[in-house]
């Protein structure tokens, strides 16, 4: 298969995946500290499954940049993890609303324990596909005491969710930031990364925040001009964010540009940046749904 395509589409997919994740988030009908507070929950399982999402896409980077054959069988291996990956959005909304709860918590978990064993089926596909690559494979993506120590933990939070069911958020977030930790390792922290397929799947990440703004516009109620006045503040609040976003990322491009290798740490701090930046849907329509309010302002 056409290797470049092929990282395209994935990235492409992801990038939608990691993205969507803020929709469920929706702006507290009350414009107060207290009220942004209560959705803690929500916000730790976005920041959870994105950082291992952001973490595992550096894996996947590795091992695909690696491989000089791409077949079949590791296409549908791929698929098979892109199609659980996209049952993230439900399970971190349905576990950020219920955060106690142990089947939301647990559904959390087996999304996320049947998205590893995808990976790494994924891993063993670009490894027969390869068979003089093998070990530089798993060197690169799935490493044996990185399996354990990932499966580990989710199979201990599987034991003690039914006793306490927050363990399925922390544990998410644990598995992540482990995760990205793992990559900044002395052997890896300075490996280079492909940057054309970086900034790529940046632009689409961007691409798609900038796009999620205006869902916050609905149609008028009516058919006279000050039904669509009525509106004003959301168009204030998405005109400023789309404005924004696109000068940070006029800055984004000419620092890239100009850049020469990419590094790990280079791409951490990236991923933090699209973290931040993936909040832009929630804020803006937070705003533009509360013009009245003092937090809002």
């Amino acid at each position: 298969m056409n290797k470049e395509r092929f990282t395209g589409f994935s990235d492409a997919i992801i990038a939608i995946e990691v993205t969507i994740l803020i929709l469920e988030i929706e702006p507290p009908e009350q414009a107060t500290l207290a009220a942004v507070l209560k959705q803690a929950g929500s916000f730790a399982a976005f920041t959870a499954s994105f950082l291992l999402i952001m973490a595992t896409w550096y894996f996947h980077h590795n091992i695909i940049n690696a491989a000089q054959r791409v077949t079949f069988p590791v296409y549908l291996a791929n698929t098979l993890w892109i199609f659980v990956m996209s049952l993230f959005p439900l399970a971190t909304a349905w576990v950020g609303r219920y955060p106690l709860a142990f089947w939301p918590e647990c559904l959390f978990i087996l999304v996320t324990l049947v998205w590893m064993g995808a990976y790494s089926l994924l891993v063993y596909s670009l490894g027969a596909a390869n068979p003089e690559q093998r070990h530089e494979f798993y060197a690169l993506g799935n490493s044996r005491p990185n399996v354990l120590w990932r499966f580990g933990i989710v199979i201990v939070v599987l034991l003690i969710l039914p006793w306490w069911p927050i363990a399925g958020i922390l544990g998410q977030i644990l598995l992540g930031v482990a995760s990205a930790v793992s990559t900044l390792r002395n052997n890896n922290r300075h490996q280079n990364i492909n940057k054309s397929r970086l900034i790529a799947f940046t632009d689409g990440i961007i691409a798609i925040i900038v796009t999620l703004l205006v869902l916050q516009l609905a149609v008028p109620a009516g058919i006279h001009i000050h039904d669509l006045l009525t509106q004003s503040v959301k168009f204030a609040a998405y005109a400023i964010s789309f404005l924004f976003i696109m000068i940070v990322w006029y800055n984004h491009h000419d620092l890239f540009n100009g850049s020469g290798k990419i590094t790990t740490i280079v791409y951490w701090d990236n991923v933090l940046w699209l973290l931040f930046l993936s909040f832009f849907p929630y804020v803006t329509a937070f705003v533009g749904e509360s013009p009245d309010k003092r937090l809002a302002e």
